[in-house]
């Protein structure tokens, strides 16, 4: 599921497939989704890396590059066995991961608590590296297979649990780790906790077939992109429907440490702090069960004293969907568009999770359809499907608030955004069917450390608004304006911007301090029309118009010009040439447009320039005139002629008259008169009064031009 986020420009994407080498382009228009269905046997062997592959370096990559920002998720859509992978970019590549798994065997291999058997339900773990010659170290958990045989259900060989060293030679090269067995049927064993470490950047993703029917997976985060803080907003967990499996309808959060010593506290509505790992090693997890969707707590916040993972769980029945979680300290967006999955099957829900600062949910505002609405109103709504279901305060993160929204009907299979103007926030999805079984989740927001998003505000100056700045969840804020000035304290999360330049923010989040800069533009033309040559212009010649504008602008420019009564009479270029074949006032009009920024936060900004334009008769021209007194002597008219030839040909350029008042003329001693162009025109026998050719008299006024010896 891709979204282009830039509400103006198309976004071009390339995917290129490494197992076949093949490469597919594609554009998704502006503010635009796609669904991109990979379901024939030769476009699955692209992306799929099959069980039969385990333990081996093959070429199963994708990479996904756009020229927009994009948000995409993955779904892997078999028809009870369904979850989102989302896709982060960027922020999930590094070179330490540990794996998050459910670790508690709430799951089990099977129908949970009978010990039925499913053969080919087995934890994985696939790593993609994004750079030739990649050495990758990992440490099982437990043994896992190589080549396993589909048909037979057996492993080829074996590879043990304990350490293991593999060189990826390739970009896009992949190994998939696969768990042995489950083993004993009832007997719980997992990859969670399965160390990662590599000297270049790689990707991994994690999947758990933890029952006959359903996974739990995502694409996982670098060790430097957890947190110690995780608001956890309960998901959809809906026991009412399935009165034979409702206890296994539970959402439930694992929490999985990245060092040694860690400590992990629940943070509850009644104010009290529950311990639920005390000291754990890293890879190691403690596990919290929120309950079903219908009874408290419907929110929690995780507390821990170093870095950790969150992965949160939510079922239908036994069948369930994950998603790694990102702290509070990460989230930076405050408007974010998806792909809202369609509703193919009956009692399906499609809905959000929302983390945010107190009191601005009557900020948040959904778009679909073209369509924008206030989500807190919509959801008042009856028959639209959307519903504001839980709202309230975060426990243990003070001033942020949290709500579970389900999504309108209307806004399926097409491209949803949601947008605060006061506040950033997190958002997690779900898509399920509450009868059907089947349960999709995964957080569409920000990862890893907090930073603008984006770095760069533009505003067109001529209308431009104040801007609200926001930072993330800090226990103080430290903002220095482009005036050097300073605000500062532990409620200055947003800053009111109104003077463009750079403003820097320092964040004091506890066990960490960061710094990050943003600068607000304004987009401001400064521009004129000009026009070449610089002269009066006359009918069939050709007319060159140009702009001077703002030098900082430029690039950016796109260009609509009319030229009334010319030809042509539009352009769009930069630089147009036209020719009128017609006399008197003509209106040229250019209307300029600039864009910037990027994604959801471009910017256009416009302006119409208009020049006024005489077009004379082409053998209207310079006048020439050597007893002229005073005047500008620029040879526009007789009062303001040239007193000299000379002057008049070195002004004179293709299709260009000069009218000679009477007298004798010659040129400098030791010079020529030089015609530049073979399209000039030389008239005399004026009275230096004449308005037209025909008004001539050469016997009264006679124009002579004389030699000097050199011409």
């Amino acid at each position: 599921m891709f979204t282009n986020t830039s509400k103006v420009n198309s976004a071009k994407v390339t995917i290129t497939y490494y197992r076949s080498g093949l490469t597919e382009t594609f554009l998704i228009g502006p503010g635009e989704g796609k669904r991109r269905i990979i379901d024939r046997p030769f476009s699955t062997a692209n992306v799929e890396n099959m069980m039969i592959n385990a333990g081996n370096v093959v070429p199963g990559g994708i990479h996904i590059k756009s020229t927009e920002k994009l948000i995409v998720y993955y779904v892997f859509d078999a028809l009870y066995t369904k979850d989102i992978f989302a896709l982060k970019g960027k922020s999930a590549l590094g070179t330490e991961f540990f794996v998050p798994q459910t670790t508690d065997g709430f799951y089990i291999n099977g129908d949970p608590g009978t010990g039925n058997d499913y053969p080919h339900a087995f934890d994985q773990i696939d790593i993609v590296a994004t750079e030739d010659n990649t050495t990758v170290t990992v440490t099982l958990t437990r043994d896992c297979v190589k080549k396993y045989d589909i048909g037979t259900g057996t492993p080829m060989a074996d590879i043990p649990a304990g350490t293991h060293t593999v060189t990826l030679a390739r970009k896009g090269d992949v190994i998939k780790y696969l768990e042995k067995g489950h083993g004993t049927p009832g007997t719980f064993n997992t990859l969670g906790g399965t160390k990662i470490v590599s000297d270049k950047p790689i990707a991994v993703s994690s999947t758990e077939e933890v029952t006959n029917h359903d996974m739990i997976a995502d694409q996982i985060i670098p060790v430097d992109k957890t947190g110690t803080l995780y608001p956890i907003v309960k998901a959809y967990s809906d026991s009412t429907l399935h009165p034979n499996r409702g206890k296994y309808s539970k959402d439930r959060v694992y929490i999985m440490a990245t060092e040694d010593g860690t400590d992990v506290f629940v943070n509850l509505p009644d104010g009290s702090q529950q311990q639920i790992g005390t000291g754990l090693q890293a890879g190691k997890a403690a596990v919290f069960n929120m309950g079903e969707l219908h009874k408290p707590p419907y929110a929690v916040s995780i507390k821990t004293n170093k870095r950790a993972y969150c992965l949160q769980t939510t079922s239908q029945s036994y069948h369930p969907g994950g998603a790694v979680l990102p702290s509070i300290y990460s989230v930076a967006a405050n408007k974010l568009s998806f792909y809202q999955y369609p509703a193919p099957l009956a009692n399906e829900k499609n809905a959000i999770f929302l983390a945010y600062r107190d009191t601005c949910e009557k900020y948040f505002e959904i778009e679909y359809g073209g369509t924008t609405y206030n989500l807190m109103t919509l959801a008042g709504i009856p028959g639209t499907g959307a519903t504001a279901e839980q709202m309230g305060k975060i426990p243990g993160i003070a001033g942020w608030s949290y709500m579970r929204a389900t999504l309108p009907v209307a806004a399926d299979d097409q491209v949803v955004t949601i947008f605060n103007s006061e506040s950033v926030f997190s958002l997690g999805y779900f898509s399920g069917s509450l009868t059907q079984y089947y349960a999709t989740f995964g957080y569409l927001s920000a990862f890893g450390d907090w930073k603008f998003d984006p770095d760069t505000i533009y505003r067109c100056a001529a209308s431009a608004r104040p801007v609200t700045l926001m930072g993330g969840y800090a226990a103080n804020y430290k903002w220095t304006l482009p005036d050097k000035s300073i605000k500062e304290g532990a409620d200055m999360s947003a800053l009111k911007a109104r003077t463009p330049g750079m403003y820097i923010l320092e964040m004091d989040q506890e066990f960490q301090k960061l710094t990050d800069t943003c600068w607000i533009i304004d987009l401001a033309f400064s521009a004129s029309i000009k026009r070449q040559p610089n002269k009066p212009a006359k009918m069939s010649v050709p007319q060159q118009f140009g702009i001077t504008a703002n030098p900082s602008i430029a690039s950016m420019l796109k260009y609509k010009w009319t030229f009334e009564g010319g030809n042509p009479s539009t352009s769009v270029a930069a630089s147009p040439k036209v020719v009128w074949n017609s006399t008197g006032p003509k209106k040229v009009t250019l209307h300029l447009s600039a864009t910037a920024g990027s994604g959801i936060n471009e910017v256009t900004c416009d302006t119409t320039l208009v020049m006024d334009l005489m077009l004379h008769e082409k053998n209207i021209g310079y006048f020439v005139d050597q007893n002229v007194n005073g005047g500008r002597r620029d040879g526009t008219s007789w009062q303001n002629a040239f007193p000299t030839i000379e002057e008049a040909l070195d002004k004179a350029s293709q299709g260009d008259c000069i009218w000679v008042a009477k007298g004798n003329y010659t040129p400098p001693k030791g010079k020529s008169y030089v015609i530049n162009y073979d399209s000039v025109e030389i008239y005399g026998g004026f009275g230096a009064w004449e308005a037209d050719l025909n008004e001539r008299n050469y016997t009264l006024h006679k124009t002579i031009m004389n030699g000097n010896g050199s011409n």
